[in-house]
């Protein structure tokens, strides 16, 4: 279903997005929130996803927490990405990090510093209603009772509404970043005669630049208002895409299984092709990368199906950060996974790619069906595309910490792919 809003926030700061959600659906905004807002059944990844991709605003509740929050930033991406409004309500004065100022340095801001919260929600609502394209509500001013209303307290009442809002929505400038910023928010005021200030044409041709993000379109922005507004923001773009490529992609990883053998306590074997496995041996797997990135992890066990390791429910989405190590089985360091008593050949595949790889997320999706024509095809397609990706990867003996026992380096363009091969006696 359709909403209005989808609600970004840190867990910690639950109680601040409870009382905004609340305001702005007061007054016809729907919006969407979770854990609310997810149906049973659904997975948490899933649910947001979706929740993203069906609302019209994303209003992102800026504290210090949900400025350090992996997850919130992980939903910025994904709104970025599917190219919706991004609404930063900043309640807290703290510096952006570097990860959440690569999508947001462009954006405007409503700024809520001072308290309390209920006395610039108001103001909030009406930017939200006009970026929707709504007709902003009118609150009358309280009169007593048996008292006819002044037309000079009428006239007071507009003018303080109008400083409220102006004084609430400012700019957040900052440096502009390598990244296609995310839709320009133009927030508007009331005027006296409650006229919508619109974008100017100069505004309207910047975004079209800014969303193409090409040097053709920045330099054609540039050449058509050379006295524009957005000029120098053009040209620092121009200049971060005429930077030299990125360096490659570099994934290491560690695959690892643990045998216990009676009087010989835990046996660690780091698990590469040709390598073999018992059933009842457990095992991991621990990476990271060089720079952000998505990993698919999917194991083909001894009958040819295809089980998806990462992501999964409790990671939540794919997309790996730089320099930070991962595990799964995720939920700490006493979960691992167990071989099956289903002897055969296995095959690990591990794939990390700069961009999301949406066919390979298709055939995941008709994978996990129910087993059937479509889900044996869509498995026989996997491994074709699979061993296409991983075309150009190579690999080597890496000297990263992902854990305690060997890992492996790979290293691509775009795209890595490793398929190791195992036997499960």
């Amino acid at each position: 279903m359709p909403n209005d809003v989808f609600i970004s926030y840190s867990s910690k700061d639950k109680d601040a997005a409870t009382v905004v959600c609340s305001a702005l659906e007061s007054q016809g905004i729907s919006c969407w929130m979770a854990p609310r807002d997810i149906l049973p059944g659904k997975t948490w990844g899933g649910a947001i996803v979706e929740g993203i991709e069906q609302s019209r605003i994303f209003l992102l509740i800026y504290t210090a927490q949900s400025n350090a929050s992996q997850q919130v930033l992980r939903e910025v991406d994904r709104a970025v990405n599917k190219n919706i409004i991004v609404l930063p309500f900043r309640l807290e004065n703290v510096p952006l990090t570097s990860d959440l100022e690569y999508f947001l340095s462009s954006c405007h801001w409503m700024d809520a510093l001072q308290s309390p919260l209920e006395k610039h929600l108001d103001g909030l609502a009406a930017a939200v209603n006009r970026l929707l394209g709504k007709d902003v509500p009118q609150r009358p001013a309280p009169v007593a009772a048996g008292k006819a209303k002044p037309k000079w307290l009428a006239a007071g009442i507009v003018a303080a509404l109008c400083a409220i809002c102006i004084a609430g929505v400012f700019l957040f400038t900052n440096k502009d970043t390598t990244a296609p910023p995310p839709v320009l928010v133009t927030a508007t005021v009331a005027s006296d005669d409650r006229a919508k200030q619109k974008p100017t044409v100069d505004d309207l041709a910047f975004q079209e630049a800014v969303n193409a993000y090409t040097a053709e379109a920045l330099n054609a922005y540039i050449t058509t208002y050379p006295q524009g507004r957005h000029v120098v923001a053009a040209r620092q773009h121009l200049q971060k895409l005429q930077l030299p490529l990125k360096q490659d992609l570099e994934f290491d990883y560690s695959f690892v299984a643990l045998r216990k053998t009676p009087g010989k306590g835990v046996e660690k074997i780091s698990v590469t092709d040709g390598a073999e496995l018992h059933s009842g041996d457990q095992f991991y797997l621990s990476f990271q990368a060089s720079t952000a990135c998505y990993a698919y992890i999917i194991n083909e066990d001894s009958r040819g199906a295809m089980n998806i390791l990462f992501p999964n429910q409790l990671a939540g989405d794919n997309r790996i950060e730089p320099g930070v190590s991962y595990k799964i089985p995720t939920g700490g360091p006493e979960m691992m996974f167990e071989l099956d008593d289903m002897p055969g050949t296995e095959t690990m595949y591990i794939v990390a790619s700069r961009e999301p790889q949406p066919e390979v997320q298709r055939l995941l999706a008709a994978i996990t069906k129910p087993a059937g024509a479509d889900s044996a095809q869509a498995v026989a397609f996997l491994r074709e595309k699979l061993q296409q990706l991983g075309a150009g990867t190579k690999n080597q003996v890496s000297g990263a910490a992902v854990t305690a026992g060997p890992a492996e380096k790979l290293t691509g363009s775009g795209i890595v792919v490793r398929k190791v091969t195992f036997q499960h006696r």
